[in-house]
């Protein structure tokens, strides 16, 4: 992910040879050497391949706006990674610009503006510099799918462009819904290159700092949103599209379904 101006904001606006020698010994008269097979055991060279490991790998890790390959296949994400235990499959000519504690985040390298974006936890934040300062997480919100909901079908600062639905990933129940930025909204610092028409999500407390995510413009942003039980502690499970338009939006669907259909959600939450 790139990062717009001083804003510290987390949006894409963005076969060895094996030569054996023979060794005779000297004999005690001038008899015709022998064309019989020597006695003298030969190496052998084990032809078995390597086993190779079966199941997920671990996924590589990636700090934050880096661009990091990753072969097709499929992964878990270690103790250091985002959600450890999380099961991935990643097909072929994808890559990463985050694995970590704070977030998971694909882009596929045809279109690489287009990102596939895995938060837990995250909370709203004051939309535009008018209604609060950066980074300002809006306490009245609560971390859960009904707030998130509410909180962006009825913001004047977005646009609703697909209306909430049900829906299932990775086995959990939630909601998914799209938005964009409205016309109307007047974000109030030039730092948003596409300012006014810019707006802020969401930040993750634990692990995001002063940064934030953020989009302008025509970028469209579909939401997943869900509920994920731990013991008796409840988490906040998101999956963000993000695209340089609303039209974009509907064509990178195609891409990440697949992807969410291998999905795995940790046996047990890991604090990290």
């Amino acid at each position: 992910m790139s990062r717009m101006g001083a804003l510290c904001v987390r949006s894409p606006w963005l076969v060895a040879v094996v030569a054996i020698g023979c060794v005779g010994a000297p004999g005690a008269s001038q008899a015709p050497v022998s064309t019989q097979p020597s006695s003298v055991p030969v190496p052998s060279i084990d032809a078995t391949p390597t086993p190779i490991p079966s199941g997920p790998l671990r996924l590589i890790g990636c700090r934050d706006g880096q661009h990091c390959k990753v072969a097709p296949g499929s992964y878990f994400t270690g103790p250091a990674g985002f959600f450890p235990g999380l099961e991935i499959t990643i097909p072929a000519n994808w890559f990463l610009t985050e694995q970590d504690s704070g977030e998971l985040s694909l882009h596929p390298n045809d279109h690489p503006g287009d990102a596939l974006l895995l938060w837990k936890d995250v909370r709203v934040v004051a939309t535009t510099r008018r209604s609060g300062p950066a980074n300002e997480i809006v306490q009245e919100v609560a971390r859960t799918p009904e707030a998130f909901v509410e909180w962006f079908t009825t913001s004047s600062d977005f646009t609703v462009i697909e209306d909430p639905t049900a829906t299932t990933i990775a086995g959990t129940s939630g909601t998914f819904l799209a938005v964009e930025v409205s016309k109307s909204a007047d974000y109030g610092d030039p730092g948003c290159p596409s300012n006014p028409r810019c707006a802020d999500f969401v930040t993750d407390p634990a692990h995001w700092g002063p940064n934030f995510f953020a989009v302008g413009g025509d970028e469209a942003v579909r939401l997943y949103v869900a509920t994920i039980r731990y013991g008796d502690f409840d988490h906040l499970f998101v999956v963000a599209w993000d695209t340089p338009s609303a039209a974009e939006l509907q064509a990178f669907e195609g891409q990440v379904g697949d992807i969410l259909d291998t999905i795995r959600l940790p046996a047990a939450f890991i604090k990290n």
